[in-house]
C-alpha cells in the first residue's frame, strides 16, 4: 500500500498479488541452482577421488616393489617417472645394497666359522674311542661343543635372514647347474639323468646353501648310480620336497642313520671325506627343513631334501 497526492488530495493505492507470484521465481531459481550445486559437488568429489587414487598409484607400486625385494624376487627398486619419489628410491636402493653387503660379509664369517670348527670337532669325536677315552667324558664334552656350535650358527643364520634380505632361490636353475656340472664330471659313466623340477618352484634358501645341500647329495647319486639318476620335486604345504634317486647298491636300512653321521664312510674304497651328507642335513635343518634317506624297493637309494617354499612364506606374510 502506498500513499500519494492527486489534485491536492491524498490518495492511497493498494496493490495485491497471490503468493505464488513471489514464490514461483524463487522456486524456479532454486530448482536450477540446487541440482547445479549437487552436480558440481559430485563432480568435485569424483575428481578428488580419482586424483587421490591415481596420485597414490606410484606409492602403491613402490610398496609392492619393496615387498618383492623383501621376498627376494627383486634385487633393487626400478626408477620412476615421479620426480618426488626418485630421492626416496635412491636412498632405499642404497640401504638395500648396504644390507646385501653386510649379509654377504656375515655369511662369509659363518662359513669360515663352520668350516673352521665343524670338521675338527667331528674329527676329534671320531678319534676318541674306548681306549683313549674309557669313561666317555671327552666324547661327551666334544658332543656338547658340537651342539653349541650348531645352536649358535643356527641362531646367527636365522638372525641374518630376519634382519637382512629374505632368500628366494629358483630351484630349477640350481638343480640344472648342479646336474650339468656332475654330468661333465662323471661323463665317462654315461648315466641316464632325468630331471623333473617345476619351473615355478622357489625355495626360501640362499643359492649358496641350496648348492651345498643338493650338491653333495646329487654328487653321491652320480658317484654310486649303476645306470640312472632321477631328480623330482613337489610342493607339499610349506615345504618343497626334492627327491634324488639312483639305482646303485644303496644302503641297508639299518645303516642309514650311521651314514648321516659326520665323517662316516660306509665304503672306504670310494673317494670322499664322509661329511657331505651330514653338512647337507645340518644346513637344511638350519632353514627348518630336513634330509632323509631311504632304500629303493628294487635297488639303489632315495634321498629326500625338504626346504621351505618361498611362495608359502610370502602368502603367510600377506595374510
Amino acid at each position: 500500500m502506498a500513499q500519494t497526492f492527486v489534485g491536492g488530495k491524498a490518495v492511497e493505492i493498494l496493490a495485491t498479488a497471490p503468493n505464488v507470484a513471489l514464490a514461483a521465481p524463487a522456486a524456479r531459481a532454486l530448482a536450477l541452482l540446487v541440482p547445479a550445486m549437487l552436480a558440481l559437488g559430485a563432480i568435485l568429489g569424483v575428481g578428488i577421488l580419482f586424483q587421490v587414487r591415481f596420485g597414490l598409484l606410484p606409492l602403491r607400486a613402490l610398496s609392492g616393489q619393496i615387498a618383492e625385494i623383501s621376498s627376494g624376487r627383486l634385487r633393487e627398486l626400478p626408477q620412476t617417472e615421479v620426480d618426488e619419489l626418485r630421492p626416496v628410491i635412491g636412498e632405499i636402493n642404497r640401504l638395500v645394497e648396504h644390507n646385501r653387503k653386510r649379509l654377504a660379509e656375515t655369511r662369509l664369517q659363518f662359513a669360515n666359522l663352520a668350516h673352521g670348527l665343524k670338521t675338527p670337532v667331528a674329527s676329534l669325536y671320531l678319534a676318541l674311542d674306548g681306549k683313549n677315552d674309557p669313561t666317555g667324558e671327552a666324547r661327551h664334552l666334544v658332543g656338547r661343543i658340537d651342539r653349541r656350535i650348531r645352536h649358535h650358527l643356527g641362531r646367527a643364520r636365522a638372525g641374518v635372514s630376519e634382519a637382512g634380505l629374505a632368500s628366494s632361490t629358483d630351484l630349477r636353475s640350481r638343480v640344472d647347474d648342479i646336474v650339468q656340472m656332475m654330468s661333465k664330471l662323471y661323463a665317462e659313466r654315461r648315466l641316464s639323468v632325468v630331471t623333473t623340477v617345476g619351473s615355478d618352484l622357489r625355495i626360501s634358501c640362499s643359492a649358496e646353501d641350496t648348492d651345498e645341500v643338493l650338491g653333495g647329495i646329487i654328487d653321491n647319486a652320480f658317484k654310486w648310480a649303476a645306470s640312472s639318476v632321477r631328480i623330482t620335486s613337489t610342493a607339499e604345504g610349506a615345504m618343497v620336497l626334492i627327491s634324488i634317486e639312483d639305482d646303485g647298491p644303496g644302503i641297508e636300512q639299518s645303516r642309514i642313520a650311521e651314514a648321516m653321521k659326520p665323517g662316516v664312510r660306509l665304503d672306504e674304497t670310494v673317494a670322499g671325506d664322509g661329511f657331505g651328507l651330514s653338512i647337507a642335513k645340518e644346513v637344511a635343518e638350519l632353514y627348518g627343513g630336513y634330509v632323509k634317506l631311504q632304500a629303493r624297493p628294487e635297488n639303489g637309494l632315495i634321498a629326500v631334501v625338504a626346504l621351505p617354499d618361498a611362495h608359502a612364506r610370502d602368502f603367510a606374510r600377506s595374510s
